[in-house]
């Protein structure tokens, strides 16, 4: 008897590793939408709304396209916080490497050495800028994870900010990995440190770019600008307070904050004393806030206190008062 060989057929190539993780994921979305669907439609009966399976379907993908933008709002963070690090941490270090070596007259080239001392020069110039206005302004961005369960009056301005977020969850999974990025950083020019034994030079520029980390990152207390950016870019593409409206009236020592939300018509009306409202006011714009009326009112209408960040000799010395 002839085998399948023998007459033109041969045997199916097992799926490849790619194949079947692109199987599975096609699987898994499959599954998560008919569950979310059936979620939809159970909780919409349990309330005594009667909806079409038609109608659970397109919730459903309202709900996975929010996902999808929200992940992309992550993403986007990630991208941030990770792309100095990533790219200005080496060629920092390799511009000041350059710098020193074209100095000693040890670039091999064919240019002048004074043309190739100018050009390392303008080359670190460059790297230094960028380096100093990203993390003088935003270093203490990678510190957040940690300051939001040590500091009460950051995670009340984070939530302060990020209002329209559903859950904090969003915001530790957009911090966490450029926080990750920023400790493996120090930690591979570390490394890198010890293993060039012999070369004076690439110690010496190493060890001041993790100089430099250090100190914009840990001596960071621009609390307000990270927490800005965060909310700039978990927050793109929505409308900044479309579905509520806030305003104020001030009657006698005291200030009326009303807020209305548009969708469901719900009200509320929160009252502060008319001193701490305006001492709030300045405080706003001693830090530079843009509209430090508006930003006063959500910070009473959602905590029902002033969000400012405080320095952490102010906040030991708040904590050693009777």
């Amino acid at each position: 008897m002839s085998t399948p060989e023998g007459i033109g057929i041969t045997h199916p190539l097992p799926p490849e590793v790619n194949e079947i993780i692109l199987l599975f994921l096609f699987l898994l979305g499959v599954i998560v939408i008919v569950l979310t669907e059936f979620t939809i439609y159970l909780d919409a009966r349990k309330r005594g709304q009667y909806i079409t399976h038609r109608e659970a379907f397109k919730q459903t993908m309202v709900m996975l396209k929010q996902l999808a933008v929200d992940f992309l709002r992550v993403l986007l963070l990630w991208t941030i916080t990770a792309l100095p690090l990533t790219f200005l941490a080496p060629y920092t270090a390799l511009s000041i490497a350059l710098v020193i070596e074209s100095l000693l007259g040890e670039v091999r080239s064919s240019l002048p050495a004074d043309l190739v001392i100018a050009i390392s020069s303008l080359f670190l110039l460059a790297n230094i800028a960028v380096m100093h206005y990203f993390f003088s302004n935003y270093g203490s961005i990678y510190k957040l994870p940690v300051m939001l369960f040590i500091r009460d009056d950051i995670k009340q301005l984070l939530k302060s900010r990020l209002n329209t977020l559903k859950s904090p969850l969003e915001i530790i999974v957009g911090l966490v990995p450029g926080s990750i990025t920023y400790a493996m950083t120090i930690y591979n020019l570390s490394v890198s440190l010890v293993n060039n034994a012999n070369s004076l030079i690439a110690k010496i520029s190493i060890l001041i770019v993790i100089a430099l980390l250090l100190t914009y990152v840990i001596l960071n207390e621009k609390y307000e600008k990270a927490v800005n950016l965060v909310a700039k870019v978990l927050s793109l593409g929505k409308k900044e307070g479309g579905n509520k409206t806030i305003w104020m009236k001030r009657k006698g020592k005291k200030v009326y904050i009303y807020g209305k939300e548009k969708t469901s018509g719900t009200e509320w009306v929160v009252k502060v004393k008319k001193e701490d409202f305006e001492q709030c006011i300045a405080k706003k714009k001693e830090l530079g806030v843009k509209d430090p009326v508006r930003d006063a009112m959500i910070d009473y209408a959602l905590v029902h206190q002033c969000v400012t960040p405080k320095n952490d000799a102010e906040t030991s010395a708040s904590n050693t008062r009777p």
